[in-house]
């Protein structure tokens, strides 16, 4: 015969009760060694009866906390400050650079004298911060194409978002590459929106070819005239210059062998609107013995660039009445615009003989 085997009840263990505990001190549960009191039958932690062997359903209240189960608790709400110390210090740093150089470039406005110098200065930080943009640009698409071996060539230009993601995402190790763009772009933005010193009109000259002395002369001094003479109006001014302009006599048998071999800067002041944003002919005046007088009216030989730049440029410079004496009806604009004309000679009343648009000039200042 077998002999049957005793299961012996468990040992109980003795245990100190845990921080906080209302419970006396007596035995520990033999399933989750949760302190319990003496003469405690059965566990309220786990709900286990050591004389049964069996557990019991505890209620949630009942229950104490499991220090290694992690209870969520509602988020509680940040101060200013904690957001503020959120921020890495790379982001502080490229921070930092761009308002330092916005504080120079602010500093260089008012200390720099307008004109050549603070031109030069602008145009001396907008190709160094170009220079640094393009190495940065450079740098993070070369760290791209390693990562993505579906990166082509065109994508540099194309894709500027694609090359420069993968260095965002690996902030801070591509900081050096990330801040040198950065600080770039923002050495570009301020050398033209804080720095100043470059005139619209210098942009829109860049290539273009100075009109001759004599007609800058001969505008300056028709300003003076209208701005100097107080005791006459205008009409008055206009029709003393008119009076006072000699005309050049050339001989019209020569004019007729060398049509349109002649040559003059003139300026344009006006027009004659024939669409709304469009004009039939350009009102122009020229240097004739140092003064300033009306010389017909061009259209042929305007290309479109030109065209288009004038229908711009004209309806931003209207004013009032006539800088020169002019009979014609006819949108009148400030002198600024000049331009070479091709001409066969000159009318017995001083006026170009079948005048051919040429080129754009400089505008006068």
């Amino acid at each position: 015969m077998s002999t049957p085997v005793v299961e012996e009840p468990p040992i109980a263990v003795i245990a100190k009760p845990t921080a906080g505990s209302s419970a006396t001190p007596g035995e520990c549960c033999s399933h989750c060694q949760a302190p319990m009191a003496r003469g405690q039958s059965w566990c309220q932690r786990c709900g286990f009866y050591p004389t049964l062997g069996t557990f019991a359903e505890v209620e949630a209240w009942e229950k104490e906390p499991d220090p290694e189960v992690i209870v969520e608790t509602a988020p509680t709400k940040l101060a200013p400050a904690d957001y503020l110390r959120m921020v890495p210090r790379w982001a502080w740093t490229l921070l930092a650079g761009a308002a330092a150089i916005f504080v120079v470039s602010l500093l260089a406005r008012f200390l720099v004298p307008a004109g050549t110098p603070r031109a030069i200065l602008t145009w001396t930080q907008f190709g160094i911060g170009a220079g640094c943009l393009l190495v940065a640009h450079v740098a993070c698409y070369m760290f791209a194409v390693m990562i993505n071996d579906q990166m082509g060539a065109l994508d540099f230009i194309v894709k500027p978002w694609a090359v420069w993601s993968p260095s965002f995402q690996d902030l801070p190790d591509s900081f050096r590459r990330v801040a040198m763009g950065t600080w770039g772009m923002t050495a570009i933005l301020t050398a033209f929106l804080v720095v100043g010193g470059v005139k619209y009109d210098d942009v829109v000259n860049w290539g273009k070819v100075p009109p001759k002395k004599n007609l800058l002369k001969a505008i300056t001094q028709q300003a003076q005239n209208m701005a100097g003479d107080t005791d006459k109006d205008m009409k008055e001014a206009m029709d003393e210059l008119a009076t006072k302009s000699g005309a050049n006599k050339l001989d019209d048998d020569k004019n007729k062998k060398n049509a349109r071999s002649k040559m003059a800067d003139c300026l344009i002041i006006g027009f004659i609107p024939n669409r709304e944003n469009d004009f039939a002919s350009l009102i122009i005046a020229s240097e004739q013995d140092g003064k300033l007088v009306y010389t017909g009216t061009i259209n042929d030989g305007i290309p479109y660039e030109a065209r288009q730049h004038l229908n711009q440029r004209m309806r931003k410079l209207l004013r009032s009445t006539p800088f020169v004496k002019c009979d014609l009806p006819g949108f009148w604009i400030e002198p600024k615009l000049t331009c070479t004309v091709k001409y066969a000679g000159l009318t017995d009343n001083n006026k170009f003989k079948q005048p051919l648009f040429e080129a754009l000039l400089k505008e006068a200042d």
